[in-house]
């Protein structure tokens, strides 16, 4: 092996020389105050406008022309026409994001004869069609055309129909069998048959009555004492009461026949399926009863929705023609029955280096004012009131009032934009309390007095209690309070009465007053761990209430009642193996009342029952055992509980994480749960945040509300602890402002007052070199700054001066540090924080030379398997050789290796090499090259004992050192 020789040169390093230090200290940053961003305004998905008019059109279908001119009138009028047979003309229009209102059609040429108008409306596109679904009525043979089915309900010529598993398109449409029974005994030669039931049956169709094949004449009335029917000729045969009585109904036609016979019962379905709008039910006043309406023109002119016929929330429309001729559409839309606040109506706003959250933040609000109805909105109606969800439930529900009621206050702020909502609503429920102390769960008309509803569970009921008193901590309106204080004591007096004496857990059973968010799971019996947190919680907010209105003795004694309940949870429902709360103390037939539920466990850490030792744990688990793709499972599997996601409840776990500090699992969480509902390009997008998911991420079904304000936690989360501003007593009397800065480079938001707004506005430097925060607090407030120090101590100026060295405060004000943050106390007015990193610009020099270098050294000598004689055989062996060089390029070879010896002895075959790399164009610092050596032993050769072995030279070489 030949190497280079090596020169070693002398290193050399330059001083540095210190520089005038930059302008990023603390001093120099806290005279800037952080400026508000006005893109927020940007993002507001209100317009302020009267009505809403479509932004695109999705499709079309059938005879349709010049669609577009019903989204920009410039181009005139849609021609929609129809023959009377076949397609429809169909025009699907999107609104962009969910509107809800009365809907309006604006004709300029009808047909002579007139003209019916159909519209359908959904706030997911999938869900305007409802597919056919029944099963077949009679046995179908292989070769049939037409099928006798169930249900013709939704099946459209032209679908595709699907039969076990073979696709045909439907060619008619005509009627369904009928099933009734004979309703009294009928002789032979009868010629009337009095029959269970006459739905369906007509007049010269055939039927059989026990078999018996007649011909209806007329029909009559059904029962035993009814008209009964008539048949054309007398019945064959007797037939007793009870007899089977069957109309086989005209069918489906289909254009291919079947290829195998089909038994009676077999599903048969067809897609796309009628244009029938998506689902509603349960809603309140003002509310159409049909997702799809029928509009008839005898002239040019408008029609529309009568005001108590409100189509609540949607995104798409379509518009037919059900009737022949040509219609041409001029303008469609809708007269907003929401709000539609624009920038200018928001009192708070929320922006941050993610646009994700902006567009969470914003959506959220957005689907509050959905969910609102002003007053007039509906006749009759003389407060305001905030709804279940903007299509479904257009009810109030007391559960959504907190959370609603954050919202609105950080967002749209206080008074008849945002406020007042919450507030009439928390009237309407005051008056809905039976005379035990049980409030209302839900309203379904709020336009009279007491407003009419039904009580729907203890959870719901104790709500009231929590949403007054938020009411009260974010307005300070203490004339309300007082309205309801009354109301709180039967309520509080009610819950009391459920207490069991000897376990001293709020009790409910398996009805309904065991019923909660989840409806659809039913009721659930004993001490339920939610149930009682929420009971906890409504103790010390009517506590807080009682104290502010000066009531001691109240205050005193619902304080201690809330101490003992907590004490029980912690001692009985928080199993210390797992480190969670469980469900209840009982199981509730396949529900274990060890599962663990997400909401119990978020309001224990965010309410303060659970210690803050435990807060870690509790979380921990959440995110390990319940998080899934798409968002957070309810409970753990041993519940046997409904998968579906709930951003309810999520929202609640976020607000429990932020307020344990576990900021990046709240951050993880939001995106986890909402970034699927901001994205544009989701199928289910709707500008608004939603009721809840399919554990695979899609809708639920088609009565799904996409637009719920109780999925709008992230509102105030965002607001509240990622800008960090928040009330500390009533109405931000005293407040504080404490950002959790997570992943994020910024942050900003103004939270309203009764005394204007609290700003907090920071920015973060790279590397977390610098933290500059703005506050700006109303007059005759006054609060907390806590500035986050990021993982190390610093200097920390305020406003041009350093107020913080060292660990001490300067400058006369109030300080101290604490958990990770400096906490400045008595803040008034309008100030800036920072902390920054005092650098130098000014280059330096710093250098260093490097040696030729040429080496190669190897890892253990190479080494073949032993050697049998008289066998034939090709033998293998490697080594790793290493190569150094500082040249611009060099070659490793290996000079002819010739044979193997044995003292005199040498194998008859030569050694052969190979190496996997033998050139280098750049220098290299120990790059591995394989050896390999070969060596084949031949059936005669003649093999010495002992070892053969070799020395080979190996070169290492550049003509560039």
């Amino acid at each position: 092996m030949r190497r280079t020789p090596t020169a070693w040169l002398s290193f050399g390093l330059a001083m540095l020389v210190a520089a005038p230090a930059a302008a990023q200290g603390p001093v120099e940053l806290s005279s800037a105050p952080v400026p508000e961003n006005q893109a927020w305004k940007g993002q507001v998905l209100g317009t302020g406008e009267a009505t809403a008019f479509p932004v695109r059109i999705n499709a079309t279908m059938g005879d349709v022309t010049n669609a577009e001119g019903l989204v920009d009138p410039s181009k005139g009028p849609a021609k929609l026409t129809y023959s009377g047979t076949g397609q429809p003309p169909v025009i699907i229009l999107d609104y962009g994001r969910e509107v809800g209102g009365l809907p309006f059609f604006v004709a300029s040429a009808v047909p002579a004869s007139g003209a019916t108008l159909r519209a359908a409306y959904s706030e997911a596109r999938e869900f305007l069609w409802t597919p056919g679904n029944t099963t077949l009525f009679s046995p179908a043979a292989a070769g049939d055309t037409n099928l006798k089915v169930a249900a013709v309900g939704n099946f459209v010529v032209g679908d595709t129909l699907t039969i076990a598993g073979s696709a045909v398109k439907i060619t008619a449409v005509g009627t369904q069998g009928r099933a009734t029974t004979l309703a009294a005994a009928a002789d032979a030669g009868a010629t009337n048959l009095k029959v269970a039931s006459v739905t369906g049956l007509v007049a010269d169709s055939t039927i059989t009555v026990a078999g018996q094949p007649v011909q209806i004449a007329t029909v009559g009335t059904q029962g035993a004492n009814g008209t009964g029917i008539t048949l054309a000729a007398p019945l064959p045969e007797a037939a007793a009461t009870g007899a089977a009585v069957r109309y086989e109904g005209t069918g489906i036609t289909i254009d291919t026949p079947l290829t195998a016979a089909q038994a009676a019962g077999v599903n048969v379905r067809s897609t796309p399926g009628a244009i029938t709008g998506d689902r509603v039910g349960f809603n309140g006043v003002g509310m159409s009863g049909s997702r799809a309406e029928n509009h008839t023109f005898t002239a040019p002119g408008r029609v529309g929705n009568a005001p108590n016929m409100m189509q609540g929330g949607q995104r798409f429309q379509t518009v037919s023609l059900t009737t022949p001729g040509t219609l041409e559409l001029s303008r469609v839309g809708i007269d907003f029955r929401h709000p539609n606040s624009g920038a200018e109506d928001y009192q708070g706003y929320f922006l941050s280096s993610d646009s994700k959250l902006n567009k969470v933040w914003y959506q959220g609000a957005y689907t509050n004012d959905t969910n609102s109805v002003p007053i007039g909105a509906v006749p009759g109606q003389t407060i305001p009131v905030i709804l279940d969800g903007a299509k479904r439930d257009r009810r109030p529900w007391s559960g959504d009032l907190d959370l609603q009621g954050r919202t609105a206050f950080t967002s749209l702020g206080l008074g008849a934009k945002g406020s007042d909502y919450i507030k009439g609503t928390l009237h309407a429920f005051g008056g809905t309390q039976q005379p035990d102390g049980r409030i209302y769960g839900h309203i379904q008309n709020w336009t009279v007095w007491p407003p009419s509803g039904g009580f729907y569970s203890t959870s719901y009921s104790m709500y009231h209690v929590l949403s007054v008193a938020g009411l009260y901590h974010y307005t300070a309106d203490l004339e309300f309070v007082r309205s309801q204080y009354e109301i709180i004591k039967r309520q509080l007096a009610y819950n009391k009465s459920l207490v069991d004496p000897v376990s001293g857990f709020l009790i409910t059973n398996a009805g309904g007053d065991g019923r909660d968010w989840d409806f659809y799971d039913g009721g659930k019996p004993g001490a339920v761990t939610a149930y009682n947190a929420i009971y906890y919680k409504a103790l010390t907010d009517a506590a807080y209430l009682a104290t502010e209105l000066g009531n001691s003795a109240d205050a005193a004694t619902w304080t201690a009642e809330a101490a003992a309940l907590k004490t029980r949870i912690n001692a009985a429902l928080f199993d210390p193996v797992r480190g969670v709360y469980k469900l209840a103390d009982r199981n509730n037939g396949n529900t274990s009342g060890n599962a663990v539920p997400q909401d119990a466990n978020a309001e224990a850490v965010m309410w303060d029952i659970a210690p803050d030792s435990a807060k870690p744990g509790i979380l921990s688990w959440l995110r390990t055992n319940l998080w899934g793709t798409f968002g957070p499972q309810p409970y753990s599997p041993e519940a046997n509980y409904s998968t579906v996601i709930s951003p309810f409840i999520t929202g609640k776990e976020v607000d429990a994480r932020f307020h344990a500090r576990d900021t990046q699992g709240a951050f993880d969480l939001i995106h986890l749960m909402w970034d699927q509902m901001v994205d544009p390009d989701g199928p289910y997008y709707t500008g608004t945040v939603w009721e809840k998911l399919n554990r695979d991420g899609t809708d639920v079904d088609a009565n799904a509300s996409l637009a719920h304000g109780w999925g709008s936690g992230p509102v105030s989360s965002l607001s509240h602890y990622v800008a960090g501003a928040r009330p500390v007593t009533a109405g931000y009397k005293t407040w504080i402002v404490d950002p959790q800065p997570g992943p994020l480079e910024w942050a900003q938001a103004t939270l309203p007052t009764p005394h204007g707004g609290l700003a907090a506005r920071w920015v973060r430097g790279e590397g977390n070199r610098s933290f500059r925060l703005t506050v700006s607090a109303p007059q005759g407030t006054s609060g907390t700054v806590r500035m986050p120090l990021l993982g190390r101590s610093r200097t920390i100026a305020m406003d041009g001066a350093v107020v913080w060295q060292d660990g001490r405060a300067l400058g006369g004000v109030s300080a101290v540090e604490r958990d990770g943050a400096v906490e400045f106390s008595g803040v008034t007015g309008t100030h800036t924080f920072a902390f920054g990193t005092v650098t130098s610009e000014t280059p330096g020099t710093v250098g260093g030379t490097v040696p030729a270098t040429l080496s190669l050294s190897f890892d253990a000598p190479a080494r073949f398997d032993p050697f049998v004689p008289g066998v034939e055989q090709v033998y293998d062996a490697s080594t790793t050789a290493h190569v150094i060089s500082t040249a611009g390029e060099a070659t490793l070879s290996v000079s002819d290796p010739g044979h193997l010896t044995n003292g005199a002895f040498s194998l008859p075959e030569p050694l052969q090499v190979t190496l996997s790399k033998s050139s280098w164009t750049a220098p290299v610092s120990n790059d591995p090259v394989t050896i390999a050596f070969k060596q084949k032993i031949g059936v005669r050769d003649p093999l010495r004992t002992g070892t053969y072995a070799k020395t080979l030279p190996f070169t290492l070489s550049t003509t560039t050192p």
